[in-house]
């Protein structure tokens, strides 16, 4: 017999990133991205340099 199998995905539920004041945007993409479109829930403490860039990526995904 001939079984097909395959890896099911779940959402780990929320997830937290920590981000830098060198590339914030590329740092916050590189965590907010796969998490999201994996279904899970983010929270994202950016640097207090950068903040601002944040709060712009934050009106992009919504």
């Amino acid at each position: 017999t001939t079984s097909f199998v395959y890896p099911r995905r779940e959402p780990l539920g929320v997830v937290a990133g920590i981000g830098a004041w060198n590339y914030p945007i590329q740092i916050a993409l590189w965590k907010s991205a796969p998490a999201l479109a994996a279904g899970n829930a983010m929270i994202f403490k950016p640097s207090e340099v950068t903040s601002l860039t944040t709060l712009k990526l934050a009106e992009i995904y919504t």
